[in-house]
């Protein structure tokens, strides 16, 4: 898919400005001519994806980029990803990690500190990531850093059978134990838009908690389902006219974050997942469906099982009755047909541009989340999001480019 020409200036322009900001902190000039050529010729359909990533993967793998800043590191991840280039981004992930370590082993009192004591524990090195947390705690650090410490110490030691993480606004009267169901015992059921393989969907008695996007009829799953969304989702459900805030579904809706204040809600009926496990990565923003899983884990569920989430790793991303809407606005896709439907999950109703909204998810801190979570064995995956777990990351950003890369979808 070529993106239009009015969209190439300005992608051009964001390129030069953002590795204008990274020249500004701590990148070689060299470098940045090599790297500011080699975007622009991509971007401007140029050169093909495979000339544009061979000719930055030697940067990205020599002593270049050793010398850069963990900030620096990050801006340019999110930059190549945005692009496109996710090999690219996957490589200078890698050598964030790498910085990150080092800045912290010279300074721990570093505001980002709690970064990297969420890639001690999911790259497994669980006991170096609690001491390093022991030390904040017990340490002068600012109130952001503090503020991020109650969630990675659920996540890092342990998500306990009763909700321990207090949310910004309690839910209505019973929903802790509308999630756990019996406390202590009952398992749930996440389930997201992919396609599903789970036995386990047609189990009554199994309570589930639905993924949502934008356009998602919440009135059309089980009137006992959670209902996990994106804030701005809700917004627009609310704002569109189309449903109702007063209806039965909203007391079951748990938002990422809290609502706009402009929306006309009753405010008291909403659940909101924790705001601190949004914060225990690299500053990003998880995808919703990791954070129903922690969500459901510490609010008492026993075991989340989950089927239908695949971190968009798929050749068919939506199954037909959760496919998403897009704001009014957005740029339609003439070419949206057959299989491409799926892949887009936008059923010919708009297109949305996936490279950019996963530069902002950071698709391998997603699966290391999942991988922590498995690995305590509080988390149950079907085969979908199995065979993804067990990619390494070179596997991941190939498939990336593979899937939305090479067309910059």
């Amino acid at each position: 898919m070529a993106i239009a020409t009015g969209d190439l200036g300005n992608l051009s322009l964001c390129v030069d400005r953002v590795l204008k900001q990274v020249f500004l902190l701590d990148l070689w000039k060299r470098d940045v001519k090599v790297i500011r050529s080699t975007l622009r010729s991509w971007v401007m359909n140029q050169v093909d994806h495979p000339e544009a990533t061979s000719g930055l993967l030697p940067l990205m793998t020599t002593t270049t980029v050793s010398h850069l800043s963990s900030r620096s590191l990050l801006i340019l991840r999110n930059l190549f990803a945005t692009v496109g280039l996710f090999q690219v981004s996957g490589l200078v992930d890698d050598a964030y990690v790498h910085s990150l370590e080092s800045e912290i082993s010279a300074n721990p009192k570093r505001e980002f500190v709690t970064e990297a004591i969420f890639r001690r524990a999911v790259g497994g090195n669980l006991s170096s990531a609690i001491e390093l947390m022991a030390m904040v705690e017990s340490s002068n650090f600012s109130s952001k850093v503090k503020s991020r410490l109650p969630a990675l110490r659920i996540f890092l030691l342990g998500l306990p059978r009763s909700g321990a993480l207090k949310e910004r606004r309690r839910p209505q009267e019973g929903m802790d134990s509308e999630v756990s169901g019996k406390p202590d015992s009952d398992p749930v059921l996440l389930l997201g838009p992919g396609r599903l393989s789970s036995a386990k969907i047609k189990n009554p008695s199994l309570r589930q908690a639905h993924l949502l996007g934008p356009g998602n009829d919440p009135n059309n799953y089980p009137p006992t389902a959670l209902l996990y969304m994106r804030r701005h989702t809700y917004t627009r459900m609310i704002s569109s006219g189309r449903f109702s805030g007063s209806d039965s579904w909203v007391g079951r809706a748990i938002l990422d974050e809290p609502h706009s204040q402009k929306v006309a809600i009753t405010a008291q009926t909403l659940s909101y997942i924790s705001p601190g496990f949004k914060s225990i990565g690299s500053n990003f923003n998880p995808l919703v469906g990791p954070l129903a899983a922690l969500d459901l884990l510490a609010k008492g569920a026993e075991i989340v099982h989950v089927d239908g989430i695949d971190f968009y790793l798929s050749r068919v991303a939506y199954r037909p009755e959760a496919l998403r809407d897009l704001a009014s606005g957005s740029k339609l896709d003439r070419d949206n047909q057959g299989e491409k439907q799926f892949l887009d999950g936008s059923n010919g109703r708009g297109s949305f541009e996936r490279c950019k909204i996963l530069a902002g998810h950071c698709v391998i801190e997603n699966i290391l989340i999942s991988k922590f979570l498995l690995e305590t064995k509080r988390l149950s995956v079907e085969e979908n999001l199995r065979k993804v777990l067990e990619l390494d990351s070179l596997e991941v950003h190939f498939r990336l480019d593979e899937l939305y890369g090479v067309d910059r979808k």
